[in-house]
């Protein structure tokens, strides 16, 4: 199988427009010429981001609701899985991306469409940043929230729904996410088709990342807190990316882009220097 997009991306690519997605822009007329994208990851929203965001002024800043998720889901109803593939999420990216350098901060999930991007080669990004991003592609990671043979057949949307409370739900705790407004729940269910799908797309193997393939820098990032598992993804982006930095963030559970902002926006500003930018 190609363990690369390339050939199916460019089809997306001219296809996709940004106009299904929720995208808020900060410091939009910034006179510096870099911009930060800030990418969520499974089950989140493009409001998490808004601290670290506003800690990157005065440049311009992107964030956005993935396909699938918060007002993005409100905007458009995805009707087929395969519009949750790798693809049509890079498409997004490179659409959001385009016409000016670029960082990417992509947290979680988020950080591995960001790695499938940079393994395309896009000519604005100029440095990545990944934070706890897991690598279901790999032989090692563990089978866990989707597998995947399961693109291969309709995801029943009360089955998915189940599992995206389950999946909340270990993040935040049961009396955490029980003390949650019903409706915010109801829509966190309701991403349930989203979370399914883009998981099983991400297990195939079809999806490996071919990580020799990135040219631009990449700092991987994981908290103090880290699971075994994003231990061992850091350790093999060390091992497989050309031109890796990577460290701990201090006091950091997987919600660092929320709790520890500070240290993230120190990294992003740090390769922005490392890249030549002001």
């Amino acid at each position: 199988m190609n363990s690369n997009i390339s050939t199916r991306l460019a089809k997306a690519v001219c296809e996709q427009t940004t106009s299904h997605l929720s995208v808020a822009v900060f410091n939009e007329d910034s006179k510096f010429d870099l911009q930060f994208l800030l990418i969520h990851g499974a089950m989140d929203r493009k409001s998490s981001m808004k601290r670290l965001a506003q800690r990157l002024s005065p440049h311009k800043v992107i964030t956005y609701d993935r396909r699938g998720y918060d007002e993005s889901l409100l905007l458009r109803l995805e009707s087929d899985i395969k519009e949750f593939s790798p693809e049509e999420q890079v498409a997004d990216v490179w659409r959001l991306a385009e016409g000016r350098p670029t960082i990417i901060f992509g947290h979680s999930m988020g950080g591995t469409f960001a790695l499938h991007f940079a393994t395309e080669l896009p000519p604005d990004l100029v440095a990545l940043i990944t934070y706890e991003s897991p690598l279901p592609a790999e032989n090692w990671w563990p089978i866990w929230i989707a597998e995947p043979n399961e693109i291969d057949r309709p995801i029943k949307p009360d089955d998915a729904g189940r599992r995206a409370e389950e999946f909340m739900i270990q993040m935040l705790g049961k009396s955490r996410w029980m003390r949650l407004p019903e409706d915010f729940r109801r829509r966190r269910r309701n991403e349930g088709v989203t979370l399914i799908a883009e998981m099983a797309y991400l297990a195939s193997k079809e999806y490996s990342i071919p990580y020799r393939d990135i040219e631009v820098p990449l700092f991987s990032l994981v908290g103090q807190y880290a699971s075994e598992r994003h231990v061992l993804a850091q350790q093999h982006l060390v091992e497989n990316v050309p031109n890796v930095l990577s460290a701990q963030v201090l006091g950091a559970h997987h919600g660092a882009h929320i709790s520890n902002s500070k240290a993230i926006a120190q990294v992003c500003n740090f390769m922005r220097e490392l890249t030549g930018y002001q």
